[in-house]
């Protein structure tokens, strides 16, 4: 699944960058979020929950921040998940293994 959006920041381009790569603020942003954990500039681990309907999992895993275009570009990519403590096998459990990218173009409006 592919989603796509514009969305309008009333902030320099320089403090949006900064603001994603705050961990606090970045969780804010990660719909199901409970926890994240920054363990280095581009490596995070993150608890989330995730409700379908009335089946509710929980899963946690790895966040790797790329600075690949620092402040124009911001990505993220979210895999290597596991199910709660149950799972004995990284990245796989009943509910299958959620894995995500995230991609943002940061433009200065003149």
């Amino acid at each position: 699944m592919e989603l796509k959006d514009d969305i309008i920041i009333n902030a320099p381009q320089d403090v949006v960058y900064a603001a994603l790569n705050d961990a606090d603020i970045l969780k804010q942003c990660i719909p199901g979020c409970e926890e994240l954990v920054k363990h280095s500039d581009t490596e995070l681990e993150a608890k989330v929950v995730l409700k379908v309907g009335p089946v509710k999992a929980k899963f946690s895993g790895t966040v790797t921040l790329s600075p690949d275009a620092p402040p124009a570009r911001f990505s993220l990519t979210g895999g290597q998940w596991r199910r709660g403590r149950l799972c004995q096998r990284r990245g796989r459990s009943a509910f299958g293994s959620p894995s995500g990218r995230y991609a943002a173009a940061l433009h200065s409006q003149g």
